[in-house]
């Protein structure tokens, strides 16, 4: 297959995913600053099934930097 139509393929179940997205449940309280957010789980849980079900498979790393840890996500199509 060619990179062109693999993008052209990602790009479209990306696009039927999105279309399906909501925003994820505001779970958690920043007491500091007294606001809401939504946690990674609530995120995760808003988006891993409809990407799932559009072919999409998410995965994720943490990695250890010097300012603490980063969370690296990769899409597979």
């Amino acid at each position: 297959m060619k990179t062109s139509e693999s993008i052209k393929e990602i790009i479209a179940a990306l696009l039927a995913a999105q279309k399906e997205l909501d925003n994820p449940a505001f779970d958690r309280t920043n007491t500091h600053l007294k606001t809401r957010y939504a946690s990674l789980l609530a995120v995760r849980k808003a988006v891993l099934p409809i990407l799932n079900k559009n072919g999409i498979a998410v995965t994720q790393h943490l990695h250890q930097n010097g300012d603490g840890v980063l969370c690296e996500t990769v899409l597979l199509h």
